[in-house]
């Protein structure tokens, strides 16, 4: 006769695991621990195996995704640059354009402030190697708004034109009338001009041409207040405000007249 398999009921299975269960449970510890010690010399070697492909991976998976930061970072700062770049061959061929700027190179250049309380001056971050020198003028807004005055290899000091150390040879509108104004905190005054000059509010103020900086007048700013001079009548007390807001600017071009081919 065919031999009968032998089957074995869920109900019976689970009487043994119960009964294994209460025999481990109540076991004494020595039996336990070589009950374990047992386990994990068997299975250890799978298990270690394992871990190890495990770790692996993980180790592989981030270094992945710190390459792709990297990469993704790394292409950030090119799009920054390049949008940087472009922004600066713009401005300048806008400058060219709109100014009568011939024989000159403008050097673009970037604002770092002044520590302290003074506003009437800052650095740049160009200096002697990129052809800049004392006595350049520097040009933000197409208005001429100070000039070079301190100068290292790779960085310069602009005095600007209300700098109370600043003077500068300026004509006023179009009286063909040259005359020096001087800087005087946040404003600008020209003295010793005389009262039978049409002068008023309004008119504009020009850089004058000055030899081996500046070929052609350049404004610099708007005559915003002219009365009579109360110490001398016959004079006009004239104060000059800039045309351009310093204040708000993060870069400039200095003008370098007839530059080094």
């Amino acid at each position: 006769m065919a031999r009968k398999r032998a089957r074995v009921s869920k109900r019976m299975l689970l009487t043994w695991f119960m009964l294994g269960g209460f025999i481990l449970l109540f076991a004494p510890q020595s039996v336990t621990n070589k009950f374990q010690f047992a386990f994990a010399r068997t299975l250890g070697w799978p298990l270690g195996i394992g871990r190890g492909i495990l770790l692996a991976a993980a180790h592989s998976s981030l270094q992945s995704v710190s390459d792709s930061q990297a990469y993704s970072n790394h292409i950030a700062n090119l799009e920054k640059w390049l949008q940087r770049e472009r922004s600066k061959v713009e401005e300048l061929s806008r400058l060219r354009e709109q100014l009568p700027l011939e024989n000159v190179k403008l050097m673009y250049a970037d604002i770092t402030p002044v520590s302290g309380d003074s506003q009437s001056e800052f650095l740049i971050n160009r200096g002697e190697k990129d052809g800049v020198a004392s006595g350049q003028f520097v040009l933000a807004d197409n208005s001429i708004i100070g000039t070079i005055y301190d100068v290292s290899s790779r960085s310069a000091q602009v005095k600007l034109i209300t700098d109370p150390e600043s003077k500068i040879a300026v004509e006023i509108g179009r009286l063909n009338l040259r005359r020096i104004m001087q800087g005087k905190g946040n404003l600008a005054k020209i003295e010793n001009v005389s009262t039978k000059h049409k002068v008023k509010t309004g008119i504009y103020v020009y850089a004058a041409p000055k030899i081996r900086f500046l070929d052609d007048p350049i404004i610099v700013g708007q005559i915003t207040r002219c009365e009579r001079d109360d110490r001398d009548p016959l004079l006009w007390d004239i104060t000059v405000e800039p045309v351009c807001d310093i204040e708000k600017l993060y870069s400039v071009s200095v003008i370098i007249l007839n530059p080094e081919k």
